[in-house]
């Protein structure tokens, strides 16, 4: 590989990388908002049964529904984000790969040109 591909190169997956990092800290900022959702969720359930074995109140199994119910959305939207980092992360290093690999074949070709010279 040339000195000047080989910097194009890590020109490139330099770029690449740093694209890389910022969308992986924006998925992983969802999901840490996701999770502390679900655990303020936990302390409201674990209030709500407390205070209703004081004093029943009959609106407390479909408090109770609604909660669980925000907590399941929320794990499978966890599940997808997840899926999603790895994904994402998947397809930049494939990136930088396709960018390594494109600039050996040209050197290569390079190389070949001066040959025939």
């Amino acid at each position: 590989m040339g000195l000047l591909d080989s910097v194009k190169a890590g020109a490139k997956n330099a770029l690449n990388k740093t694209e890389e990092e910022v969308g992986t800290m924006r998925i992983k900022s969802s999901i840490s908002t996701l999770r502390e959702e679900n655990e303020r969720r936990y302390n409201e359930i674990g209030k709500k049964y407390h205070n209703n074995r004081r004093n029943p109140y009959p609106e407390f199994q479909s408090e109770m529904d609604v909660a669980c119910k925000a907590i399941e959305d929320n794990e499978a939207k966890i599940a997808e984000l997840e899926k999603q980092l790895e994904e994402y992360k998947q397809t930049h290093k494939d990136e930088r790969e396709a960018n390594r690999q494109a600039a050996i074949a040209a050197s290569e070709e390079k190389k070949e040109e001066k040959k025939k010279e």
